[in-house]
């Protein structure tokens, strides 16, 4: 499947599209807006960090990058040297002491690798990133190690791809043909299959994914998970491993045990689907009392997003299937996208308009699910254009980025991930039909 059929919400969405861009084009006015007294969450914070990839200038580079992919001539690449260089101001105020994907230097270098219209420009800021990037790398594998090689189980910002290891090798599949970054990108993978092994906890053995109660997320979650628990999301839980092995895998690049674990993993997932009558979903949350005695999982939801849900873990099962060559994965995935689609959206759990958990995201994972197996999934073509009218009518030119957060006191958020710049990129690539390889931080390979 190629274009969106819809004309006339082609040319709505494009309209959109250009709409946001011209309202976005000046970095300072678009962080004021963001960081304004009256727009702060229940917890007093503004939607944007300036250095993150996931909320602020790097992630809005990534957009106009690809307008400049699309657009040559329309001068988006002298918006998005005026954001580089907000960007790199910032840097030289804040000390970026991160190396992650979603908020620090990783993330940074990646923005920067697709603005560079393929390494023509910005090539002494990249090496100088590069260069930063590999020692933070090198540094944050050795203290991870001296952290987990002892203790028994694991923080999911160890391994997923916000802040941990999934992230690094978004980052480093892009420059894996120098020397270092492969050397790095192999003991990444070597950390992630470690991963899979099996441990033992009170004498159980459970996945090596375990993650105890002291590297639960809050004290909320350690008074509901006194004795740990297992995440199985896409974006901090083992869903994010196994996309990653298995895009690695893909692309040629295997460790020892490799498959091993995409197997492993794999087969766990699919052991914690819900199947109730004709509806299939994940849980959120694997309880130790669940995983071991099979008691009730508390606690739990069961989501339909990018984030968490069918519609992440499918993607990382249907890698999985690739690489094993397993139908009966793939058959899995189909299965489990038949399901939401025979359930209206306003009985899915989706409700905003994000990438991250909102009806963006949950359009562009279908969308290149369509384009990879059009045999098994072109029959939802219908469901792209639901999609698509709902962004359409939920669009509003009177905001200053084009669409609202509803779920959290109607934010203005601009960037990638819960903002403007993620659902543009997604409507972006839908309307042209072409992968425009910027949703790896998203591990959607």
């Amino acid at each position: 499947m190629g274009k969106l059929d819809d004309q006339s919400a082609i040319i709505n969405m494009r309209q959109i599209i250009n709409d946001i861009a011209y309202k976005m084009k000046d970095p300072k006015w678009v962080k004021d807006i963001a960081c304004a007294d009256s727009n702060r969450n229940a917890e007093g914070r503004n939607p944007w960090e300036s250095c993150s990839l996931s909320q602020g200038y790097p992630g809005i580079i990534l957009f106009y990058s690809k307008l400049d992919l699309l657009y040559p001539d329309e001068g988006w690449d002298a918006v998005t040297h005026d954001y580089l260089m907000a960007l790199h101001k910032e840097m030289g105020i804040n000390r970026l002491d991160d190396v992650s994907l979603y908020s620090g230097l990783t993330g940074i270098a990646f923005a920067v690798m697709h603005a560079s219209r393929g390494g023509q420009r910005y090539t002494g800021f990249l090496q100088e990133l590069n260069s930063l990037a590999f020692e933070r790398i090198k540094q944050f594998l050795r203290e991870g190690f001296e952290t987990f090689g002892e203790v028994k189980g694991t923080s999911p910002f160890w391994y997923d791809p916000m802040s941990g290891l999934s992230g690094l090798a978004v980052y480093l599949r892009e420059l894996r043909m120098g020397e270092t970054a492969q050397c790095l990108y192999k003991e990444v993978m070597d950390n992630l299959v470690r991963l899979t092994k099996e441990i033992n906890i009170d004498g159980k053995k459970v996945p090596g994914w375990y993650i105890p109660r002291q590297y639960q997320f809050n004290q909320d979650y350690q008074t509901m998970y006194p004795n740990g628990n297992f995440n199985c999301g896409m974006s901090h839980g083992i869903a994010g491993p196994l996309a990653v092995l298995a895009g690695a895998s893909l692309e040629g690049f295997e460790v020892k045990g490799q498959r091993e674990a995409i197997w492993d993993i794999s087969q766990w997932l699919l052991s914690k689907k819900r199947v109730r009558e004709e509806d299939i979903s994940w849980p959120d949350i694997i309880s130790f009392e669940h995983e071991v005695f099979g008691e009730t999982n508390s606690n739990v939801e069961f989501p339909d997003a990018w984030c968490y849900g069918m519609p992440g873990i499918a993607y990382s099962l249907y890698l999985a299937g690739k690489v094993l060559n397993e139908k009966g994965l793939i058959r899995e995935t189909v299965d489990a996208y038949t399901s939401i689609m025979k359930k209206e959206l306003t009985d899915t759990s989706v409700s905003g308009f994000s990438f991250c958990h909102g009806v963006s995201g949950n359009m562009h994972i279908l969308h290149k699910m369509i384009r990879k197996e059009e045999e098994y999934f072109s029959l939802y073509k219908e469901r792209l254009n639901e999609y698509a009218n709902l962004l359409i009518d939920r669009y509003n030119p009177d905001t200053p980025f084009g669409f609202i957060d509803y779920e959290n006191k109607e934010l203005q958020k601009p960037g990638l991930l819960e903002g403007s710049a993620g659902i543009c990129l997604s409507i972006l690539e839908f309307i042209h039909g072409a992968d425009l390889k910027w949703d790896s931080p998203f591990l959607l390979f």
